[in-house]
């Protein structure tokens, strides 16, 4: 239902094209993450979080931005526009050559949700399966991020497993087709972070820290 092969990163599906405008109270308003030891670092993220949205707003209709930090050189950061549903990494060979090629946990992915939905399954995979990304935020249209880095016993084949038996459970006990499964995925996948090897986080539209 959400999967489209042609995407790396890709909000939840909802059969509705409406999407939340961005505002500049919204963006003034976004949380500081506390993804990193250090205080600077963490907030270079908060200025890239706005910096996604002020894109998003102003070049990009309030669709999907995807922003590429690699994190050994924290100067660095590459900028694709997406869809209203999703990013293609292979659309700039910068990001792609970063992504596919970059050492272990070097990477940062930043990128916006236009409906304002959780993690989706080709967010799920793009994080397990390129060992180069380290930290994945979605950062909300509406203001709220969600985040997830990797830790040091992270394991891909169970975060797949996770989000996978989360969808399956939830259409077992409830017959469901429509998106409710995927978020039962992720909120699974939340639910037993520490066992995956990851960190987990929601925030809300506001500033401060998480």
């Amino acid at each position: 239902m959400e999967n489209n092969k042609k995407m790396d990163l890709q909000q939840i599906k909802t059969g509705n094209n409406n999407i939340s405008i961005i505002t500049d109270d919204i963006i003034e308003s976004i949380a500081k993450v506390k993804a990193f030891n250090s205080s600077q670092i963490n907030n270079e993220l908060y200025l890239l979080h706005k910096k996604l949205l002020n894109i998003s707003k102003n070049k990009n209709k309030s669709h999907e931005v995807g922003i590429f930090w690699n994190l050994a050189n924290p100067n660095e950061h590459h900028t694709i526009l997406g869809s209203i549903n999703g990013i293609n990494m292979n659309d700039k060979n910068e990001v792609k050559q970063m992504v596919t090629y970059g050492s272990i946990c070097s990477i940062a992915v930043l990128h916006n949700h236009p409906k304002n939905g959780l993690f989706s399954s080709r967010d799920i995979h793009s994080f397990a399966d390129y060992d180069s990304i380290y930290l994945m935020t979605a950062v909300c249209n509406d203001g709220t991020i969600y985040m997830m880095r990797k830790e040091r016993n992270f394991n891909p084949l169970l975060l797949v497993e996770y989000y996978n038996y989360g969808i399956t459970n939830y259409i077992r006990k409830n017959n469901a087709t429509n998106t409710k499964p995927y978020y039962s995925g992720i909120k699974y996948v939340a639910k037993h972070a520490k066992k995956i090897g990851i960190t987990y986080r929601c925030s809300v539209k506001k500033k401060g820290g998480i």
